[in-house]
Formats: structure tokens, C-alpha cells, sequence
């Protein structure tokens, strides 16, 4: 017995025509594909190529936006990376030879941690000491 979902239920009303058996599941000889001409590959780039290009265009300021971020963070964390070779050192130290604020280096290094950049060495009266992996493998 085939029966359909009633229209309310379906995800994109309008759009799921194909049949549903009782147990819900689909019928294996129907293709969801549709029908004609499929697209080479060649054209389904273009076609990618041209979706890009019209929302970068449309979201350009965010587009920006999010560029210059991240251009800003790349110098930080170069900043970092060049206050922390010679060996192990706490956040405060790090803050200090980056001259930067000591909120903004632990945001970093701990970021850095959580991808195995920075690895903590131990500790310095109440402060951890982090050392570039790079250094610690060497």
C-alpha cells in the first residue's frame, strides 16, 4: 500500500512528490533525480564560479570585514610566535615582549594550544610556562 506524507509534514512542501511506503522508508526503484539533461562538469564549475563571485559581491563588506580580521590576527600571532622562541615563557612575559595586552596573548596562546602550537612546560610561581611545539620537538 503507498500513500504519500500529507503536505505539512514534509520538510520543503511542494517539493518531496515522490512516493513514501507505510513504513516511511522510500521506494528503491524511484530516482530522485531529475529528469533531462544533467550538467558536464565543466558547467557545474561555471555555474559554482559564478555563485561565488555574485555573493562575494553581495556580502563584500563582510567580506572585508572578515579579511582584515584575520589579517590582524595573522601579525598577532606572529608577533607571539617571534616573543616566545628562546625557550619557555609565562603569559605576562609574553605579553610583555609582544607588547600586547596579557588578555589578548591568552586568548591567542590558548588557541594556539588547542592545535598543538604551544605546549605548556611547566609552571613559573602561579603562571604556566608555554613553550612553541616547533622548539619542543628539536
Amino acid at each position: 500500500m503507498r500513500q504519500r506524507l500529507p503536505e505539512s509534514s514534509r520538510r520543503c512542501p511542494g517539493l518531496d512528490i515522490e512516493t513514501i511506503r507505510v513504513d516511511g522508508r522510500r521506494h528503491r526503484g524511484r530516482s530522485t533525480r531529475i529528469k533531462g539533461r544533467s550538467m558536464s562538469d565543466k558547467e557545474k564549475a561555471k555555474e559554482r564560479i559564478e555563485i561565488l563571485k555574485g555573493l562575494r559581491e553581495e556580502h563584500k563588506e563582510s567580506v572585508e570585514r572578515t579579511q582584515a580580521y584575520l589579517k590582524e590576527q595573522q601579525a598577532i600571532r606572529k608577533q607571539l610566535r617571534q616573543a616566545m622562541k628562546g625557550g619557555p615563557k609565562t603569559i605576562p612575559e609574553i605579553a610583555e615582549a609582544a607588547q600586547l595586552p596579557s588578555l589578548k596573548v591568552l586568548w591567542h596562546v590558548m588557541s594556539m594550544k588547542k592545535y598543538d602550537l604551544v605546549r605548556e612546560m611547566g609552571m613559573e610561581a602561579e603562571y604556566y610556562q608555554y613553550q612553541l611545539a616547533k622548539e619542543v620537538e628539536k
